[in-house]
């Protein structure tokens, strides 16, 4: 049954991909390597909902890992990403893309952290072998450097890092493998949905390990919320049918409780927002307006009630009082 589990929840990694290439391919933003993680089979059109979630979702996330990189103590210098059930997500590889044509036109500002990337075997396994097959293209300057590990279910480059293991056994299976971290560094844990996977007890062992290991740590956590409304209840039923429980759902029911959660966890700093919210307050209003017309999307409503069903939080514990805090843009 566990296996059975194991499986359905890596086959939402699959439909993350489809739709993040859908995404990319109608243009709401640029993913040049979305591609590469999906046979061209499994290539499919989303709806325009889905397609603008997708693009939200990315930029909020993206948003947070760049108000990391760019935190006094951390820009140019060293830094630390650990991505928990990272799937075929291709963060780093844009990230490391972006890098080096910054450096080529003397506009970078930023040093790659090391970047590592925890999953179900069966998961890194797969992405292992696409990421060595296309090292040139996905790891840039960190190409000559990458190697396979772990009997072909890991791979390990300069800067980038690519571990099997299971989030709800962390001690037993995931920390004796991050020796390569440095616990002085300041460090960033991105889980996009991944936590909802774990029960309470799970999520509390593995956030009190970073909190007690890291001196400076930072989170950027996406999720969904179970707001006990129809919308809830038929997610739920759907998840259910294929065979997927979403154990966290019961600590993620608001974004308020998402943040206390975090706070809970060793975090001295956190806020938590819907997608709706972010939408609203935290996107450039040129780009809101760009988002609606790539496929002239007239729903909002329906727009706005799917939003409202997911969350993006942050959450911060430094010594000098940094945070990754959201910023509103100009709104004229």
């Amino acid at each position: 049954m566990q296996l059975q589990t194991e499986a359905a929840v890596r086959g939402t990694d699959e439909d993350a991909s489809v739709s993040r290439l859908s995404a990319v391919s109608l243009g709401y933003y640029d993913d040049p390597f979305a591609s590469m993680f999906l046979k061209p089979s499994q290539a499919s059109r989303r709806p325009p909902l889905i397609n603008i979630g997708t693009t939200l979702r990315t930029r909020a996330i993206d948003q947070l890992v760049g108000k990391f990189l760019d935190l006094p103590r951390v820009r140019g210098k060293g830094a630390q990403v650990v991505s928990l059930g990272a799937g075929s997500d291709t963060r780093f590889f844009r990230l490391a893309n972006n890098l080096i044509r910054a450096d080529q036109t003397g506009q970078a500002s930023t040093v790659l952290p090391t970047w590592v990337e925890i999953d179900f075997v069966e998961s890194t396994t797969r992405k292992a072998m696409t990421v060595w097959k296309r090292r040139n293209d996905l790891l840039a300057s960190d190409a000559g450097s990458a190697s396979i590990t772990h009997g072909g279910s890991g791979l390990a480059s300069t800067h980038y890092c690519l571990l099997p293991g299971d989030l709800r056994q962390w001690t037993a299976t995931v920390t004796s493998k991050l020796s390569m971290l440095d616990t002085s560094a300041p460090t960033l844990i991105l889980a996009e949905c991944a936590l909802v996977y774990l029960d309470a007890a799970c999520t509390r062992e593995l956030m009190q390990w970073f909190n007690k290991t890291f001196e400076t740590l930072h989170a950027a956590i996406y999720d969904p919320l179970n707001l006990q409304d129809a919308f809830s209840r038929v997610m739920l039923s759907n998840l259910s049918a294929r065979g997927i429980a979403m154990p966290g759902l019961a600590e993620h029911s608001d974004p308020g409780l998402l943040r206390r959660q975090l706070l809970g966890h060793g975090f001295t700093r956190s806020d938590a927002i819907s997608l709706k919210t972010y939408r609203k307050k935290h996107l450039d209003h040129g780009e809101m307006i760009r988002l609606s017309q790539v496929e002239r999307l007239d729903e909002i409503e329906e727009l706005d009630l799917l939003l409202d069903h997911y969350a993006v939080a942050w959450a911060s514990k430094a010594a000098t009082g940094e945070s990754l805090s959201w910023s509103s843009p100009d709104r004229d």
